[in-house]
């Protein structure tokens, strides 16, 4: 998804970070809000996808499991702090198994993964299967995904979660099309992004009366999550106007406090000449046309939501994104777990870098509800 220099200049204005960040593979643990407030720990892994393997996922998976056994020890731990919480999700970037720069359907109808395929058919399924049940937590990842409706066969850029038992529990479509996936995938212009509950393992800290209580009873706790895949933040083709924040604005009406945002991000169009492509920003720049594009979160946040719903007093946030070069596109990383909290303060929990691979392991803090 492009951020251009004319993009830049529209920036309304640049946020003031109240920074908590952690080092990459270090213990920062993830939490959450609603009634309760309670301690979640979430990990990012990002990839250099070597372009030469353009559709191997076989060695794109083996790749991320000796980067996960490298980091068993960390992901997890459970003593680190005295509000740490179990390993709640793992997240990994979009279409980060396959690459992302397909030029045809023909070329990706090979990695396209059906919805009605059994396991061991979808291969990244399977896998985020292994990482879930491992781990003991949720595992989430972009991947090609295939409905077959009334005899068409429509091709989707979309996200996948797997719980620790193996189950798809939500499946979601990029919703705003980049121009890479204008040369394959279907645009869903009817079910629009996607808000629902999420189960995950954490450790209550407090309620919502501002009372903290640390807990070492790891319970399940239902937490409102919105899924967004790159472009999704952009305005729609970048003809929609800048203030209409179609992203942010449904994080606001379904009152989420989890976000979940899977990116191949790059700085540059396909058409771009060589140099302007290989031009990778700081990450503090990407971090900021980001925050921009979440505008109407940092504000009236002492309102209520529609229909009387209280808003969440905390909102976590989960960017993961690419890095290196796939056919001349540059990725960004900056991949970064932030929070927002009732009153436009915005803390930045932990980051990776602009152009090397990692694994983040972050602490942040929204709301959820105890599942009794």
């Amino acid at each position: 998804m492009m951020m251009t220099i004319k993009m830049m200049m529209m920036m309304i204005k640049m946020f003031q970070c109240a920074s908590s960040e952690s080092r990459a593979c270090s213990l920062n643990p993830l939490t959450v809000r609603l009634p309760f407030i309670i301690a979640l720990k979430i990990s990012q892994l990002t990839f250099v996808f070597d372009v030469t393997d353009l559709g191997d996922r076989t060695k794109s998976f083996e790749k991320c499991l000796r980067m996960l056994d490298a980091h068993e020890h960390v992901l997890l731990s459970s003593s680190s702090s005295s509000v740490v919480a179990p390993l709640s999700i793992i997240q990994f970037p979009e279409m980060c198994f396959t690459g992302y720069t397909f030029d045809s359907r023909e070329e990706i109808e090979p990695f396209v993964e059906w919805d009605d395929e059994e396991e061991e058919e979808a291969v990244t399924r399977q896998f985020l299967s292994s990482v879930a049940k491992r781990f003991d937590c949720l595992a989430s990842a972009g991947y090609v995904r295939g409905i077959r409706d009334a005899g068409r066969k429509l091709y989707y850029n979309a996200v996948q979660v797997i719980d620790e038992a193996g189950r798809v529990i939500l499946r979601a479509n990029k919703h705003h099309l980049y121009c890479i996936d204008e040369t394959w995938a279907d645009e869903d212009i009817e079910s629009g992004f996607t808000s629902l509950e999420l189960v995950l393992k954490a450790r209550g800290i407090g309620n919502t009366n501002n009372s903290r209580s640390s807990s070492s009873k790891v319970e399940e706790y239902r937490i409102k999550t919105t899924v967004g895949i790159c472009m999704d933040i952009n305005p729609y083709k970048f003809e929609a106007p800048w203030g209409a924040f179609e992203f942010a604005k449904t994080i606001e009406k379904a009152s989420s406090s989890l976000i979940l945002f899977a990116s191949a991000w790059t700085n540059a169009h396909p058409d771009d000449d060589a140099e302007t492509k290989a031009i990778v920003p700081d990450r503090t720049e990407t971090w900021n046309y980001w925050f921009n594009r979440l505008l109407p979160l940092f504000v009236d946040q002492e309102k209520e939501g529609e229909e009387g719903i209280l808003r969440p007093r905390k909102r976590a946030f989960v960017f993961a994104n690419r890095v290196g070069v796939e056919r001349e596109i540059h990725f960004v990383g900056s991949s970064v777990v932030f929070q927002i909290e009732r009153g436009g303060k915005l803390i930045v929990k932990g980051g990776l870098d602009n152009k090397k691979e990692g694994i983040l392991v972050a602490r942040v803090e929204c709301n959820g509800v105890k599942v009794l």
